[in-house]
């Protein structure tokens, strides 16, 4: 379950911070796409993969930007470079802002799509979902596509799924902060750890007796063994 407001603003300047991704060092690599969907004498076009990428489930996604100052729309491509024959394709996620009428009225929406490329149908195939800017997803299956009537973003891009699964957390990462690692200790965990030295280069121990009689003894030692009894005992019954 998620439960954030959807800012593609907020989305496109996290994704756009190199601080946030990975950088491939490496020279360009060549990729391929098409411009339209399958169409018998189309050629496939060349471009090169974006070097900034984050990483999710072990796969390395690229992102690149979008749009030139004649259309630009804050575009966002996450592209998964894809191997077919001996070319890499670009079989990528979009997200951009637009505007749609829906019964007469403008609603601003972000857009979304899924593309691959098919190089034996001379074409690309695509996958849409529109949803409303600034949305409150609690649940991202339950999504819904406003282009479509009854359509869902889990039934369009089969939950469960590896793509619904880079979907989910492109979607959610700039939103989510990552869980903490500061968990509460067990009372076991919080014995054990009062046997470590405490110093510091201003504190002196006094060399008296009963100070020296308290470490010959292993007072906390005793505890622990002592509540480990106890604890044995319990588990018994």
């Amino acid at each position: 379950m998620s439960n954030f407001y959807f800012n593609y603003d907020t989305f496109y300047k996290y994704y756009t911070t190199e601080s946030h991704l990975e950088t491939d060092n490496s020279s360009p690599k060549e990729i391929w796409y098409y411009l339209k969907v399958c169409s018998r004498n189309q050629q496939p076009e060349q471009s090169f993969l974006s070097q900034h990428f984050i990483t999710v489930y072990n796969t390395k996604i690229y992102i690149s930007k979008m749009g030139d100052e004649n259309n630009k729309n804050d575009g966002l491509l996450f592209t998964i470079p894809t191997q077919i024959d001996d070319k890499l394709w670009d079989f990528h996620f979009h997200f951009g802002k637009t505007t749609i009428q829906r019964n007469k009225k403008d609603i601003k929406v972000v857009f979304f799509h899924k593309t691959i490329q098919d190089p034996q149908k001379n074409g690309k195939v695509r996958e849409n979902c529109y949803f409303p800017q600034n949305l409150k997803i609690k649940d991202i299956t339950e999504i819904i596509c406003v282009q479509e009537k009854n359509s869902k973003m889990g039934k369009k891009f089969l939950e469960g799924t590896d793509d619904f699964n880079y979907i989910k957390e492109i979607l959610s990462r700039p939103f989510l902060k990552p869980p903490s690692n500061n968990t509460k200790p067990s009372f076991r965990d919080a014995l054990t750890s009062n046997t470590k030295p405490h110093h510091s280069s201003s504190h002196k121990h006094n060399n008296t007796k009963a100070s020296s009689k308290n470490h010959g003894k292993g007072g906390t030692k005793k505890k622990i063994r002592k509540y480990r009894r106890k604890t044995i005992r319990r588990n018994r019954r």
